[in-house]
């Protein structure tokens, strides 16, 4: 039975240990991986509100890079007055004549959209035409003898983010445009302020969370995607990824511990601000530690739930020795004392419970039977003739009523065959012919 029992009782404690481990790391996960979505959410709002800061610092400094832009446009539409003149110069002389009228370049845009001419090696024979809702606002201003400027955004080709201004004298059919790089202007006003200030802006989020290992911020410019952060850096993602990103707001790539989570940010474009339509946060995630961390709470819970085990089954095997095994034993061995015919076992127990009431019992039985034994084991005086005893009053009763009364026994009547001939011969003879018969 004892076996049986702490086999019962270690099985239950390690299935109970092995539950609360289970669940211990279960909970720990959950928890984990609400802190890594909290903190994603987090550095999102952060990213969004740091769009905003940037987007009013550039609106602070618009006017000042139009008021440039204007002058320049202005003498620019002296110094080619008509198209042949806008052929003349190479590239190398328009990057001069921009840089003296304070801006980075200068495009020549004929009625096709494409640029015959530019400061910018880049973009000669380039198609705006081919940019995404382009064509339309292009094509209002040939001939329109009037500055207009575009919303400062990225350019298609390289990613960088400019200012844009452009004019077509009046009946002409050709655009003179100029653009002011936004970084090359906060630099001159303060060397590498876009490195010190606005990149580290960014980039300050990786102080926040350790194992965010890498950030970058890519602006979609048609079929093209850019880093804001790193300036020229151009990504291509798998197209179903990509779905994925603007279809569901968010996508995963895991590899192993690393983990590069993709979020789409959308911007309202109000007052015609740079703040690009879709924006692409890319967080780059490092969860060995977090891992780590896990499996040492899983191996923790483990090592203590199997303490535990320990523990309490060496204490439930002491307390069920003392308290239960070690009484019941010598109950035991009492029982087996009065069946050998000593009747002088007496058990003392003082647990107050019912193995207690048990043990009474035995010492009952045992003082009952000694008794009866006595009783019977005494001289008792009978009759000769009639064979009643005479009891211990004095009093002659029958056997059976003695022994009824003292020992418990009850009689069943009967007659032996030697009576049976003598009392009743015409009965016994009956019986004799019947078994001849057969």
């Amino acid at each position: 039975m004892k076996k049986r029992f702490m086999l019962y009782l270690f099985i239950t404690i390690a299935l109970t240990s092995s539950i609360i481990t289970l669940l211990i790391g279960a909970h720990s996960k959950s928890i984990i991986s609400r802190n890594i979505e909290n903190i994603k959410d987090d550095i999102s709002l952060r990213l969004e509100n740091q769009f905003n800061i940037y987007d009013n610092f550039l609106l602070l400094i618009e006017s000042e890079l139009k008021g440039r832009a204007k002058n320049a446009l202005v003498s620019l539409s002296s110094q080619f007055p008509d198209y042949e003149v806008t052929l003349s110069n190479s590239v190398d002389e328009l990057k001069k004549i921009a840089s003296d009228n304070g801006v980075d370049e200068i495009y020549f845009i004929n009625k096709n959209g494409i640029v015959y001419n530019t400061s910018f090696r880049t973009d000669l024979n380039f198609n705006l035409m081919s940019i995404v809702d382009f064509e339309p606002f292009l094509k209002t201003l040939f001939g329109k003898n009037e500055i207009v400027f575009h919303r400062i955004s990225n350019s298609t080709l390289t990613g960088v983010i400019n200012l844009y201004a452009y004019f077509s004298p009046a009946g002409s059919d050709y655009i003179i445009e100029v653009s002011i790089n936004i970084n090359k202007y906060l630099n001159k006003i303060r060397p590498d302020f876009w490195q010190n200030a606005i990149k580290n802006m960014f980039h300050s989020q990786l102080k926040y969370v350790s194992y965010l290992k890498h950030i970058d911020v890519y602006v979609m410019n048609d079929d093209k995607i850019w880093s804001f952060i790193n300036e020229g850096k151009t990504v291509q993602f798998n197209p179903t990824l990509l779905n994925q990103i603007f279809n569901d707001k968010e996508a995963k790539v895991t590899n192993d511990n690393l983990v590069t989570i993709y979020k789409s940010i959308s911007f309202d474009n109000k007052n015609e601000s740079w703040s690009p339509a879709h924006v692409i946060l890319e967080m780059n995630f490092d969860f060995e530690v977090i891992n780590n961390f896990e499996t040492q709470i899983i191996l923790y819970s483990f090592i203590v739930c199997t303490i535990i085990i320990l523990i309490s089954f060496v204490i439930s095997s002491k307390i069920l020795n003392n308290y239960i095994t070690a009484r019941i034993i010598k109950i035991n061995n009492a029982l087996k004392e009065v069946t050998t015919g000593n009747y002088s076992i007496e058990l003392k127990d003082r647990g107050g419970d019912e193995i207690t009431e048990i043990a009474s019992n035995v010492n009952i039985l045992s003082a009952t039977i000694s008794k009866h034994v006595s009783s019977l084991e005494e001289l008792m005086p009978i009759c000769a003739s009639c064979k009643k005893i005479r009891d211990d009053k004095g009093y002659w009763e029958q056997v059976e009523s003695y022994l009824l009364r003292r020992s418990g026994i009850k009689f069943s009547h009967g007659m032996c065959p030697e009576c049976t001939k003598k009392y009743y011969p015409h009965y016994r003879n009956k019986q004799t012919e019947k078994q001849t018969e057969k």
